[in-house]
């Protein structure tokens, strides 16, 4: 495993356990793991996490404006270093659902750009 450089933000990596992640790679994962958690299951903090579980089988005409929003909230409240610019739906089919964000990271003012699949 390596070991964290001199940064006070770093995560160890969910899809593999050997490697740290630190900077735009920490904030991206943060980000995942914030849309990808549903309220209420994590017993020692219930309000953390999305609530766009609840429009993944609706059609994506009728539910983008409520993702977007769900999804500009929750990254609001959960991750104080980025500010988002723009969610987009990029792919709505069947077994793939796709969500651009873009944004920066606050305090470098870097740009932030991804894609999470939900």
């Amino acid at each position: 495993m390596n070991k964290p450089t001199n940064t006070k933000n770093w995560q160890i990596s969910v899809n593999d356990p050997t490697v740290i992640l630190e900077d735009v790679e920490d904030i991206a994962q943060a980000i995942f793991l914030i849309l990808s958690t549903i309220k209420g299951s994590d017993p020692l903090r219930p309000e953390f996490g999305s609530d766009i579980y609840t429009w993944l089988d609706q059609p994506m005409n009728m539910v983008q404006p409520m993702l977007v929003y769900d999804v500009f909230s929750a990254v609001e409240m959960w991750e104080p270093r980025v500010k988002l610019t723009n969610v987009r739906l990029i792919n709505w089919e069947y077994d793939k659902k796709n969500v651009e964000i873009k944004g920066y990271i606050t305090a470098q003012e870097a740009q932030v750009d991804m894609i999470i699949n939900l």
